[in-house]
C-alpha cells in the first residue's frame, strides 16, 4: 500500500486505504486445487513457498482487518460488506 501513495499517481495520494487481509485454510486451499485439476505435488511446493511470505505479512500485521475465508461466498462476502460498511459510517461517508 506503501507504493501506491509515493507512486506517480497524485490522484492516490488522498485516499485512505484499508487493508483486509483474506485468509484461506489449509485444508480448503488443498481442495480447491484437487477441483481445479492442479497436480498436488506442486500445490504443496507452492503453498509451502508462498506460506513464507504469508507468515511474514500475518507477523508484521500491516493490514487493519484479517478475515477467515472457511464459510461460503455469501458469507465471506458478508463480512467484507460489515467492513466496508464500517469504515465508511467511521469515516462519514455513508
Amino acid at each position: 500500500i506503501d507504493y501506491l501513495h509515493t507512486s506517480k499517481l497524485p490522484e492516490l495520494n488522498n485516499i485512505d486505504f484499508i487493508e483486509i487481509y483474506i485468509r484461506v485454510p489449509k485444508s480448503m486451499n488443498r481442495r480447491l486445487a484437487v477441483q481445479r485439476g492442479d497436480n498436488i505435488e506442486n500445490f504443496t511446493m507452492r503453498y509451502r513457498n508462498e506460506s513464507e511470505q504469508f507468515d511474514y505479512y500475518e507477523k508484521h500485521q500491516q493490514f487493519k482487518y484479517h478475515v477467515l475465508n472457511n464459510s461460503t461466498f455469501e458469507e465471506v462476502a458478508n463480512k467484507l460488506e460489515s467492513i466496508i460498511r464500517r469504515e465508511l459510517s467511521d469515516t462519514g461517508n455513508i
